[in-house]
C-alpha cells in the first residue's frame, strides 16, 4: 500500500514527501534547490523554498512538479 503525504500547513511539502511523489531520492530535490535544474526552455531554475520548519525545507507541490517535468525525460524516468 502506498503511503498518503499530507500537506502541512499553508500547503507545503517537505523534502522527503516531494522526493516520494516524483519517485526520487530526498539529495534529487535538496539538489534542485541548490544547484536548480535546466528547464524547457534552456534556463537554469532553482527550486524556490516556500519555508522552513525547523532544520526542514518546505517546499509549494506546484514547483516540485514542474521540477520534476522538466527533468524526467533527462533522467530517463518516463520512457522517450
Amino acid at each position: 500500500m502506498d503511503s498518503v503525504i499530507t500537506p502541512g500547513p499553508g500547503g507545503w511539502i517537505t523534502t522527503d514527501q516531494a522526493a516520494q511523489l516524483c519517485g526520487v531520492a530526498p539529495v534529487t530535490v535538496r539538489n534542485w534547490v541548490l544547484r536548480g535544474y535546466v528547464s524547457p526552455g534552456g534556463e537554469r531554475v532553482k527550486l524556490p523554498v516556500a519555508g522552513r520548519y525547523k532544520r526542514r525545507l518546505l517546499l509549494d507541490p506546484v514547483d516540485v512538479a514542474r521540477a520534476e517535468h522538466a527533468t524526467a525525460r533527462r533522467a530517463r524516468r518516463i520512457a522517450a
